[in-house]
C-alpha cells in the first residue's frame, strides 16, 4: 500500500535525492577529475554518447545493467495504459504541451533548474522535445522493455541525466547558493532542498497523469476508467524506474490527486524563470501550428487548461480566442472516433495544436552525437497527415 503524501513527508522528500544515479555521477565526476560539474552536464546531455575513453567504469556498468520494471508492475494494466494513449494521442498531446509542461514551470525551484541547466544544454526547447520523445517512445506497448523498448533507453538517460543536473546546482562555483529566499537570479537557495529532489520527482509525475486526466475530462472525452488507471499505472513503473521512491507512488486515481493537490498548494507561484520558460515553450507551440490564424490558440489554450490563477502566474496572455474556447474546446471528445465527421473545424483545431506541435517537435534534430527524433512506427497513423519530410521509426540510436 502506497505511503500517504502529506507535507511532512514531502518536507522529507524536498532533500532526498536519487542514490543510484547520484552515486554513478559522482563516481564518474571523481574519475575524470579534469571535468567541472557543468561539463558533467554537457557530458550526459549529449545522450549518453559518451566516446568509450571518457566512460568511467560508474557510467559503463549503469549502461550496462538493466533498470528492471518493478516486481508490482502489472502487464495487463501496463497494455491498457499504452492503448489509452494510443486512443487518445491527440488529446494527450495537447494535454502534455499546453496544461503538464506549464504546470511544472509554476514551481519556482523548478523553473530554476531549467534555466540554469538551459544555458548548458541548448534551451529550454529542447527539453520540451526530448520530454516528448520520452513519452512517446515510453507509451508504446514495448517501450519499457529493457534491450528492446527506446522509453526503457530515454528513462535510463534522463535519471542519470537529472543526477547531473543536481551534482552541477550543488557544487558548481557559477551557481551561489543561499540559505533563504530571495536568492539570486542564476543562484539556488537551500531552503528549496536538492534540485530534482524526490517531491519534484513525484510532481513531474503527477503533472504528466492527473494534469492530463483533468483536460480530458475538460473537453469531455469518454473512456473507460479502467484504461485510465492503466495509463496511471504505467507512469507509476516509469517513476519507479526514473528513481521515483516506489512507497509513494500513486495506485489510483483518487491517491494521484490528493497528492497533486497538496503539491501544488506547496509549489505554484510566480517567478520570472517561470514566465520566460513558459514564453519560450509558447513561441515553439505557436511555430508548429500550421495556419497562421491558429496560433494564438496555444496561449489560449494553455490559460483554458491550466486555469486562470496559473496561467497569470506563468504570464500567459489573453488572446482573442480565450473566451470562444470555452465552448467549442469541451466538443472535442469527438475527434478521436473516426465516425464522428460533422465537426471538421474542431478536428483540425486539435490536428493543429495536438498533432502539428507532436510532429513539429519531432521534425527537429539534434546535432553531433545526438539522435534525431522520431515517432514510433506503430504511433504514425494515429498522428496523420504528417509532412512529407517525416520519417517513421527510430533513427540514431
Amino acid at each position: 500500500m502506497a505511503t500517504i503524501v502529506t507535507n511532512a513527508l514531502l518536507d522529507e522528500m524536498s532533500f532526498q535525492g536519487d542514490p543510484l544515479a547520484d552515486g554513478v555521477i559522482a563516481e564518474h565526476a571523481a574519475w575524470s577529475r579534469t571535468l567541472v560539474p557543468r561539463d558533467v552536464v554537457r557530458h550526459v546531455a549529449a545522450h549518453l554518447r559518451i566516446a568509450p575513453g571518457d566512460r568511467s567504469p560508474a557510467v559503463e556498468t549503469y549502461l550496462a545493467d538493466d533498470l528492471p520494471l518493478p516486481d508490482w508492475a502489472d502487464p495487463v494494466l501496463l497494455g491498457r495504459g499504452a492503448a489509452f494513449f494510443a486512443d487518445h494521442p491527440l488529446e494527450i498531446g495537447s494535454a502534455l504541451f499546453c496544461a503538464s509542461l506549464p504546470e511544472g514551470y509554476a514551481s519556482p525551484r523548478g523553473a530554476r533548474v531549467l534555466t540554469l541547466t538551459g544555458r548548458l544544454v541548448d534551451g529550454p526547447v529542447r527539453r520540451v522535445m526530448e520530454t516528448a520523445q520520452m513519452v512517446l517512445d515510453a507509451m508504446v506497448v514495448d517501450g519499457l522493455t529493457p534491450g528492446i523498448g527506446a522509453g526503457y533507453e530515454d528513462i535510463q538517460r534522463i535519471r542519470l541525466m537529472h543526477a547531473a543536473v543536481r551534482y552541477f546546482i550543488q557544487n558548481d562555483p557559477s551557481v551561489p547558493h543561499t540559505p533563504h529566499l530571495p536568492t539570486a537570479a542564476r543562484g539556488w537557495c537551500d531552503g528549496w532542498g536538492l534540485p530534482i529532489n524526490q517531491e519534484d520527482l513525484l510532481g513531474g509525475l503527477l503533472t504528466f497523469t492527473v494534469s492530463v486526466f483533468e483536460v480530458l475530462d475538460k473537453l469531455g472525452v469518454e473512456y473507460d476508467p479502467d484504461d485510465l488507471e492503466g495509463y496511471l499505472h504505467r507512469w507509476c513503473v516509469i517513476g519507479a524506474m526514473m528513481g521515483v521512491r516506489p512507497d509513494v507512488l500513486p495506485m489510483n486515481r483518487a491517491a494521484a490527486e490528493q497528492a497533486a493537490e497538496l503539491i501544488r498548494f506547496r509549489q505554484q507561484d510566480a517567478s520570472r524563470d517561470a514566465r520566460q520558460l513558459t514564453r519560450a515553450l509558447v513561441g515553439a507551440l505557436e511555430d508548429t501550428v500550421p495556419i497562421a490564424a491558429l496560433r494564438k490558440l496555444v496561449p489560449a489554450m494553455v490559460r483554458f487548461y491550466t486555469g486562470d490563477e496559473v496561467a497569470d502566474l506563468l504570464g500567459v496572455e489573453h488572446t482573442a480566442w480565450t473566451a470562444l474556447l470555452e465552448g467549442p474546446l469541451r466538443r472535442l471528445s469527438v475527434l478521436a472516433h473516426v465516425d464522428n465527421r460533422h465537426d471538421r473545424v474542431v478536428r483540425r483545431v486539435m490536428r493543429s495544436i495536438g498533432g502539428s506541435a507532436v510532429r513539429g517537435f519531432m521534425e527537429a534534430n539534434r546535432s553531433g552525437d545526438r539522435p534525431s527524433f522520431a515517432i514510433p512506427t506503430e504511433l504514425v497513423p494515429k498522428l496523420q497527415p504528417s509532412p512529407r519530410r517525416f520519417r517513421a521509426g527510430r533513427t540514431g540510436w
